[in-house]
């Protein structure tokens, strides 16, 4: 890493003056991960904060350095002893000797024009804060700084079987940038610039996630080139990138290939920092259910947003249809209370962005159930974590009283005893009714009669001698049926 600056003036020395009543304040400097659409994306590459300091500039001149930092609850704080003056606080430029820019009288203005330079190839992962202590509120005695990254971010993300990638190159970039974020000019207008190539062996099949980092700049040069091979033929794909990179921002690159065609697209796409409303992709936009290509459940109902969709208490298998360009692979997770796959026809062949869902009868008394169901874009290697589709079983209509429940998986009640005279109460939704069925052999031991005067509430009464003529002890079984009253279809 190599920094640079202007020539320096001779120093004056200035008066220093008190704030706020010399009441000791303290600055916590936050460092900002990168962002991806409002979402923190800290990456390793992405460097951390390994040396902090920071200076005072009191009527233009440096004045006073800091370097007795400490860790303090997610940042780092620093105790000063007056309001006065505009301070500036520097993460990983260590190489910058602060002490003997003061002594040579370094000016404000000079230090606002140094710039930092690439040092092998590699950029300096810094960060810079500001704070005009003068126009803090007064009594305030902590004083947050946000540290914004001095440097843009380059993703790759590849979209389409088969794809890899072998040479990456990024065209006229800047070599060097300024330390501090520039009114109307990102960067100088004799500033150095060279190509970045970056090769892959074995060639990349797969996102990558921080590949190459550069400078802010304004820069109508900027290209980027890529190499490699799709469905076994060689291609190469250029693009122009924006022609002003801004610090603390994350570039896009995307990589797709048409499944008809085998022609290989790239698209740039810039996320903003976290400071500014994000830009969502269209590539990378919500999946939604494709209600015409879905053959629903009738009492099926999907939300305005098309990401939710909500089932009945029943049993039922059907076919879900996910409207996304990308073709979609599930991304299978443990602890589902559904059953999802990719739907086949007769031949077994899948069909894109098809799925079959199945799900088991929902007993009384059992909360809702959701299932929030993660899908993988093919080519992807990760899985984002806004890919996915909610679905509801909703929660039985019938309600159990007394000592009645049935299992989630078997629809028994096993009550492992000898039991009489009323087990429970069902309070059947209207339009429903209650029965008993026994099997061949087995005495009528058991009853339902309505409640007297409760509408909809049907008693469960288990019976004795006579209903029961043995009642010898014996382990007795019988099945409750719910049946519509309208046609005596049973649910």
């Amino acid at each position: 890493m190599v920094l640079l600056s202007g020539t320096s003036c001779s120093r004056q020395e200035e008066g220093m003056r008190q704030g706020h009543g010399n009441v000791a304040s303290v600055i916590k400097a936050i460092p900002q991960a990168f962002q991806v659409d409002g979402v923190s994306s800290a990456l390793d590459s992405d460097g951390e904060v390994k040396h902090l300091q920071a200076c005072l500039f009191e009527d233009g001149l440096l004045t006073q350095v800091y370097a007795d930092w400490k860790l303090s609850d997610g940042g780092y704080a620093l105790s000063v002893a007056r309001m006065s003056g505009t301070l500036y606080v520097l993460a990983n430029l260590q190489e910058l000797d602060l002490e003997a820019l003061r002594d040579e009288g370094m000016t404000e203005r000079e230090w606002l024009a140094m710039q930092v330079a690439t040092a092998e190839g590699q950029v300096a992962h810094f960060f810079t804060g500001k704070l005009e202590l003068d126009k803090q509120p007064v009594g305030q005695t902590v004083l947050p700084v946000d540290m914004k990254r001095g440097i843009a971010r380059f993703d790759l993300r590849m979209r389409g079987a088969g794809l890899a990638v072998s040479r990456l190159t990024l065209k006229n970039v800047a070599q060097q940038g300024y330390v501090f974020e520039q009114d109307g000019h990102p960067s100088s207008s004799d500033m150095d610039v060279a190509d970045q190539a970056y090769s892959f062996a074995p060639s990349l099949q797969a996102d990558s996630l921080g590949f190459a980092y550069v400078y802010e700049q304004a820069n109508p040069g900027l290209m980027v080139r890529v190499e490699g091979t799709a469905g076994g033929h060689k291609y190469a794909v250029e693009k122009a990138l924006p022609q002003v990179l801004k610090r603390n921002a994350v570039y896009v690159l995307t990589l797709g290939l048409d499944e008809d065609t085998q022609e290989v697209s790239l698209d740039v796409l810039a996320w903003e920092d976290g400071g500014e409303s994000a830009l969502r992709p269209d590539w990378d936009g919500r999946i939604v259910i494709d209600r015409e290509a879905s053959a629903l459940p009738e009492d099926a109902q999907v939300n305005e947003a098309g990401d939710e969709l909500s089932l009945s208490c029943r049993a039922v298998d059907f076919t879900l249809a996910v409207d996304c360009d990308d073709e979609l692979e599930l991304d299978a997770r443990p602890g589902l209370p559904l059953v999802i796959e990719p739907a086949r026809d007769a031949g077994g062949q899948v069909f894109r962005n098809h799925f079959r869902v199945r799900t088991t009868l929902l007993p009384p008394n059992h909360p809702l159930e959701e299932a929030v169901v993660h899908f993988r874009r093919k080519g992807l290697s990760e899985t984002y974590e806004e890919d996915f589709l909610t679905l509801r079983v909703l929660p039985n209509p019938i309600r159990l009283e007394g000592d009645l429940w049935f299992g989630r998986d078997d629809y028994t009640c096993d009550f492992a005893r000898y039991v009489d005279n009323e087990l429970g109460r069902f309070v059947m939704p209207e339009g429903y009714e209650l029965d008993v069925r026994f099997s061949d052999g087995e005495d009528a031991w058991l009853k339902v009669e309505a409640a007297e005067g409760q509408p909809q509430t049907f008693r469960v009464i288990g019976g004795w001698r006579p209903n029961d003529k043995k009642a010898d002890g014996r382990e007795q079984a019988a099945t409750l049926v719910v049946r519509r009253v309208s046609d005596g279809q049973e649910t």
